[in-house]
């Protein structure tokens, strides 16, 4: 069901209301009341640095005698960073994202016929040294963001935290079972045969084929997949394989040669690779730089092998979200030493990001043929004006409902012949 802009705005008003007091005496944030509560401190940092990500300790105090009708010192609010106040601010984030908003579906084309298209990937934040002991990193400290995000409605599915040494196939997010006859769209970070066995019996998958793992044909005789692709005579073929030595997953194995360029490209990453390692790749590893090589259980008839190649392009998408994350909202970035004021920071700049989306879905704008980060721009300009009407409820949604105009007339992709965009060539 799609998730109307009231329902957002009550959503949003609950959790840095209500929910955000309740947390701050929870966690012991806050223990008696004065001039600041958990409601105060979060709307002002959430508003305040989604309104400008490099915003000063005087630009948030300014904001919170704006929002609040009272005025608090930058020393009052700079004492507020501390763990109590980033442990408070996590489990708000937490709050945050178990709220489910769904937009309006959005089919195109040959996705119509998934009940969802689920893209999975993580982006990493390194940390200053003194948080090792919050969220540790394969050297000093690193937080890992786990995300699944379910393109057809725009659905943030899981926000997950944990440490940066956590690999990806160890990620909740990587055993979670989706609806029947969704699509997962995976990194080649996530590759395990296991999983996607499970996701077999539950529905759909594409995923990067990992070099190494043994391939059969059908009869269970052992191919030698450099041998097999330097004999097709076709730029893309299709073939029908088990995966793995133990399990032998029947699948498709779909690949396509890519241009020249390309290829030196994946060379040189292998040589700079072999460097900084100090180890020596494979020379099948280097043989099959010159094809992409996909795994699905998607039926031909469902997806041709063109689209198989354009619709685990979709990845890119999830790559453009954590762009826009740290280069516009700048989750990576802070102007302070303190690692209390950091994890504070990061996490209200994490539930800045999440409140925008909602409201991006809301306006359509997880549909292919936007652009979110173009979509992004009102909401820096109209912040602060949405943190003086928040307790309000009327206001607020009428607020929202602006935002939302200014949204459905920007962000919209052109068509290109020479440089299709996504939505262009998934249509049929």
């Amino acid at each position: 069901m799609t998730t109307t802009i009231a329902q957002i705005a009550t959503a949003m008003q609950t959790l840095l209301t209500e929910e955000a007091n309740r947390l701050a005496r929870a966690t012991g944030f806050i223990q008696r009341e004065r001039k600041i509560s958990g409601a105060s401190f979060a709307q002002t940092l959430v508003f305040g640095w989604l309104a400008q990500p490099d915003s000063s300790l005087e630009a948030l105090s300014q904001g919170f005698a704006w929002t609040q009708g009272r005025s608090l010192s930058r020393q009052g609010l700079s004492q507020r960073f501390t763990a109590r106040g980033a442990h408070f601010l996590e489990c708000l984030l937490r709050a945050v994202v178990a709220e489910r908003v769904q937009g309006m579906r959005a089919n195109v084309g040959c996705l119509s016929r998934f009940e969802g298209v689920y893209l999975e990937d993580s982006t990493g934040i390194t940390l200053p040294a003194l948080l090792a002991s919050v969220w540790s990193g394969v050297q000093g400290a690193g937080l890992k963001i786990g995300v699944s995000w379910e393109l057809q409605q725009g659905t943030l599915v899981e926000l997950e935290l944990c440490p940066a040494r956590q690999h990806d196939q160890k990620l909740e997010l990587a055993q979670r079972c989706l609806p029947a006859g969704a699509l997962r769209v995976r990194d080649l970070g996530f590759f395990d045969l296991d999983q996607l066995a499970q996701q077999d019996q539950q529905g759909y998958y594409i995923s990067r084929y990992k070099g190494g793992t043994a391939v059969y044909d059908e009869p269970g005789k052992r191919l030698d997949l450099v041998a097999t692709l330097s004999r097709q005579a076709q730029p893309t073929c299709r073939l029908r394989v088990q995966m793995g030595h133990g399990q032998r997953l029947s699948c498709w194995l779909v690949a396509q040669r890519v241009p020249a360029a390309v290829w030196q490209q994946r060379r040189q990453r292998l040589k700079d690779w072999e460097r900084k390692h100090g180890d020596s790749a494979s020379p099948e590893r280097y043989a099959l730089c010159q094809w992409t090589i996909l795994l699905t259980n998607v039926p031909p008839d469902w997806l041709n092998d063109s689209q198989v190649q354009q619709v685990y392009g979709l990845r890119w998408q999830i790559e453009l979200l954590f762009k826009l994350w740290k280069s516009i909202h700048q989750v990576d970035d802070w102007l302070s030493a303190n690692p209390w004021r950091i994890l504070c920071e990061l996490y209200a700049k994490l539930i800045a990001v999440v409140f925008q989306h909602w409201c991006q879905i809301a306006g359509g704008c997880h549909a292919l043929a936007h652009s979110l980060t173009r979509s992004t721009h009102p909401f820096a300009r109209l912040a602060w004006l949405l943190a003086g009407v928040f307790e309000q409820h009327s206001l607020l949604v009428a607020a929202l409902e602006r935002l939302l105009c200014c949204l459905r007339t920007s962000g919209r992709i052109s068509r290109s012949r020479s440089s299709m965009p996504s939505f262009q060539r998934l249509e049929p």
